[in-house]
């Protein structure tokens, strides 16, 4: 792979989805729109399609322009791409450096035998859009063989400074070790108490709103008129119907992404592969791990079960739909507590996971909730005075919850310190996060406070981990002033075993 290698045929039609990705909007508005009043014997009316065409004329070009100028290959120690249209731009990756090699296969790309491919340094990393799947595999290969021939050629200070990058080249010599795998029912299981109802909601509800006037909601009800005895009735019956709607498309949608989960271990990487329609394959080297992460809603505490991801860091930008996603990678999505805990001290054994003992001083219980109150009521207020009353209502509803979380956030929320380890809980409405940290990880502290606060012994702190790309701020609000101090004082000065 010494001579500049070109994309597979098949990148070329899936320019062709991109291009049609890229303007699907334009498509669905002027079929929604633009073809009621289309008039085929005026020239004119072309105009608006002419334009349509061209804009995805030109979107396609590029695509097959940039897909056509995209070489790769491998030149002594660095792996290189070199792409684009009018700006051509070159990016060399150290391959000692390299420490994962993900791909991701949408529907469209497994319709056409192509997938994704991502190759990750510690600082940064590179795309390829899309390549054959024994394409990624030749690249796989050719970059671990030329880390094997490296790995003798380093200096005793490249050594210390590539110790955690050049494991990868032996990866491929070690077993792999099967760790964890979702079955059929405990995938449906999961789905169902995903919670995924909420985020259905918000993405269903807007669409259904937009489109309200064009469903004929007298054919679909006409014939149940006779039992819909007033408008309250009939709004509270379609309420039930969008719920069930959405606990459906939003439980087959959590199921489609984690289906076929598979989690495996070789050496001191993680493999992880799952979705049923995007098929996602993932590496995540332990070493790169800065916490981990638990988060349990309480349904799934009923049942026993959990979710358990590692935070881990990269210089190279994740999006949603990446495989790990702002620096969160899921290794146990649904498994029970106690088993879930058993297989982590395996995959990072410098954990303790020392749990923590909840319980929030009572002084702050108002505080998680009064200011929010005093907004939703102004709200509520401007719109009685100058529409409708019953904002109230929902102004009502909303306080009521987030008391309810206050409590929750009283009862449940916490922090213990093990040594050289922190465990944080957070507890919000409808689940609880823990995190797991290392002393050795963090990079800031913060304690906020103000007088009102000072004259209860409240404090607001936040410990700061690397995450991705950026950060991230894991603390506890209106806790103890003794034990804000206690954690500066494990931060500044050494770990010891102290319960907060």
């Amino acid at each position: 792979m010494s001579e500049p290698q070109k994309l597979h045929p098949i990148s070329y039609m899936t320019g062709i989805i991109n291009a049609i990705k890229q303007n699907f909007i334009i498509i669905i508005l002027f079929f929604l729109f633009g073809i009621r009043n289309f008039d085929f014997h005026d020239p004119y009316s072309y105009l608006s399609p002419a334009i349509f065409a061209l804009i995805f004329i030109i979107s396609f070009i590029a695509n097959i322009l940039r897909v056509y100028n995209t070489r790769y290959w491998l030149e002594e120690r660095y792996f290189i791409v070199r792409s684009g249209v009018l700006n051509i731009k070159r990016k060399e990756i150290d391959i000692r450096r390299i420490q994962s090699i993900d791909t991701q296969q949408e529907l469209a790309q497994r319709l056409v035998g192509g997938v994704k491919l991502q190759i990750k340094t510690p600082s940064d990393g590179v795309d390829l859009e899309s390549v054959s799947r024994a394409q990624s595999e030749a690249i796989e290969q050719a970059i671990q063989r030329a880390q094997h021939q490296l790995d003798g050629d380093l200096t005793e200070e490249e050594i210390g400074q590539e110790e955690a990058a050049t494991e990868q080249a032996t990866q491929a010599d070690m077993p792999v070790h099967h760790l964890y795998h979702l079955t059929f029912k405990e995938v449906l299981f999961m789905a169902m108490t995903s919670g995924a109802i909420g985020a259905t909601i918000f993405t269903v509800g807007p669409i259904v709103l937009s489109v309200n006037q064009y469903i004929p909601w007298d054919k679909l009800f006409g014939e149940f008129s006779h039992l819909i005895q007033s408008a309250v009735t009939f709004g509270i019956i379609l309420v039930l119907v969008f719920l069930v709607l959405c606990y459906i498309i939003g439980t087959g949608i959590e199921f489609v992404r984690n289906y076929g989960f598979t989690l495996s271990q070789t050496g001191h990487q993680l493999k992880i592969r799952y979705g049923l329609i995007s098929v996602k394959s993932v590496t995540v080297p332990t070493n790169r791990v800065q916490a981990v992460e638990e988060k349990q809603s309480y349904l799934r505490k009923l049942f026993g079960y959990t979710s358990l991801s590692l935070i881990i860091t990269s210089d190279m930008e994740d999006g949603d739909g990446e495989a790990t996603p702002h620096g969160h990678v899921t290794c146990l999505p649904f498994i029970k507590r106690d088993k879930g805990y058993q297989l982590l001290n395996q995959l990072v054994p410098s954990m303790r996971f020392g749990q923590v003992q909840p319980g929030m001083p009572w002084r702050g219980f108002h505080r998680y909730f009064w200011r929010e109150s005093l907004i939703l009521l102004a709200i509520a207020a401007i719109v009685h005075y100058f529409w409708q009353p019953y904002l109230y209502i929902a102004a009502g509803v909303m306080i009521a919850l987030l008391i309810i979380r206050s409590v929750l956030a009283i009862k449940n929320s916490g922090s213990r310190i093990i040594d050289d380890e922190i465990s944080i809980r957070k507890a919000r409405l409808f689940s609880m996060k823990q995190y797991y940290i290392k002393q050795d990880k963090l990079i800031g502290m913060t304690i906020k406070s103000n007088p009102f606060m000072q004259r209860s012994h409240l404090q607001t702190f936040k410990v700061t981990i690397a995450q991705a790309a950026t950060n991230q701020h894991i603390g506890l609000r209106f806790a103890e002033r003794q034990t804000s101090q206690e954690v500066k004082d494990w931060y500044l000065g050494g770990g010891r075993d102290v319960t907060l």
